[in-house]
């Protein structure tokens, strides 16, 4: 059943995620009147997901990027503990107290990070990158889901890969799992392409498309490109090569309900690894 938004009470106000993280009245001034100074005006047929990953690449590419970033996160989270403390524990929503609350979480996380860096600092360490620990994960082959969650259903698996040579000549290879482990497709083509996380990229679209023609719908995606699971989680800006293959990617993400990437070293992916090769005479 859907229910009123909590904070404003506007008649007709579904409380969506995107409303009360974003769209709703009272939220949207909240944004605006914040040290980020965000308007939130036209921004409603963005989903809050990508929303959210705009504002990060975009504070992660100016000067003191850390910084504003946990402001933005700090904003998000504040805006849940409210909304939660209305529900559950009666409070009336305040804005004085927003803020403060808000300037809390932000001066903790600061806090929080001032000590690792100093620490990291004080170890010798010399990466200080806020990305570092997401891209640790990944390179452990820690799962990314995209679309549903850990432990909700029985998903088949997919290895894929690509092969590129300077000629602009490629291809790519892909075998697919069933949820008991079966062995349930084999596949590779050869095309062109510019680079070779283009290919790669062109690897995953073309599976997407597959799977989606099989009425696949849960599906778990291994493959051995750092770059593109680190620009599909969002974490580094897509090259001008790949951004329009990433954007068909995204768009297929609507339609599945569990889908993940996961990074898989190259000597984990030989059977993708052969077959996009073979199909190269390599």
């Amino acid at each position: 059943m859907d229910h009123m938004c909590s904070l404003c009470r506007v008649p007709g106000s579904i409380e969506t995620i995107d409303h009360f993280f974003r769209d709703c009245v009272l939220v949207k001034r909240l944004w605006a009147c914040s040290p980020l100074g965000i308007s939130t005006n036209f921004t409603e047929c963005i989903c809050l997901r990508n929303w959210v990953i705009n504002w990060i690449l975009f504070f992660d590419s100016k000067e003191n990027s850390s910084s504003s970033i946990i402001l933005f996160l700090s904003m998000v989270w504040s805006i849940w503990r409210i909304r939660n403390e209305v529900i559950f524990s009666g409070k009336t929503f305040s804005v004085d107290y927003f803020y403060n609350l808000q300037a809390c979480v932000a001066k903790a996380t600061l806090e929080a990070e001032e000590f690792a860096t100093s620490k990291a600092s004080h170890l010798g360490q010399t990466s200080l990158d806020p990305f570092d620990t997401i891209r640790s994960d990944i390179r452990n082959h820690f799962p990314f889901f995209m679309v549903g969650e850990k432990g909700t259903c029985k998903s088949f698996r997919a290895k894929v890969d690509a092969s590129w040579v300077d000629s602009c000549q490629a291809s790519l290879g892909w075998v697919v799992y069933s949820p008991e482990g079966v062995r349930y497709c084999t596949f590779a083509r050869s095309f062109a392409a510019e680079s070779a996380t283009q290919a790669e990229a062109m690897g995953i679209r073309d599976l997407l498309t597959w799977a989606l023609c099989h009425n696949i719908l849960h599906l778990d995606i291994f493959f051995d490109c750092l770059q593109l699971i680190l620009q599909l989680a969002g974490v580094e800006s897509p090259h001008h090569l790949t951004k329009g293959l990433l954007q068909d990617i995204e768009y297929y993400f609507t339609f599945f309900h569990c889908l993940c990437f996961t990074f898989l070293p190259r000597h984990l992916n030989k059977v993708a690894h052969n077959l996009a090769r073979a199909e190269l005479g390599l």
